[in-house]
């Protein structure tokens, strides 16, 4: 039995697109850094647009494998005012990094849910 594509979470850039974080998008995203997800985020108050965009662009590998972190970054620019608030890049930027972390949290409980019911059995 295969598994199905995981269904992700939504994020409305050029147009609706789906963000999933699985292995491969943690170990794409830590490689392209050269550091751990966790020391990348600290403690989230003083993220690098560099890291903002690292995370976009590993989160949508799942659904376009060839794409770069520079057309991620592009992806960003294209973030509609009714998204971000303002429209304003820091804005944006914001918008992007909850959504990051909607779907991060979104494949946790995932992660949990099934580590619940194989305990259970």
């Amino acid at each position: 039995m295969s598994n199905p594509m995981p269904s992700g979470v939504e994020i409305q850039l050029d147009r609706k697109r789906r963000l999933y974080f699985g292995w491969n998008a943690f170990c794409s995203f830590e490689e392209r850094m050269d550091k751990s997800i966790m020391d990348a985020l600290g403690d989230g108050n003083n993220l690098r647009f560099d890291t903002i965009r690292s995370l976009l662009w590993a989160g949508l590998l799942w659904e376009e494998e060839h794409l770069t972190p520079e057309e991620a970054g592009d992806l960003i620019d294209r973030v509609p005012e009714e998204a971000a608030e303002d429209g304003t890049l820091a804005a944006k930027a914001q918008y992007v990094m909850e959504r990051v972390l909607v779907a991060m949290e979104a494949h946790n409980m995932v992660a949990k849910k099934k580590d619940k019911a194989k305990k259970a059995s």
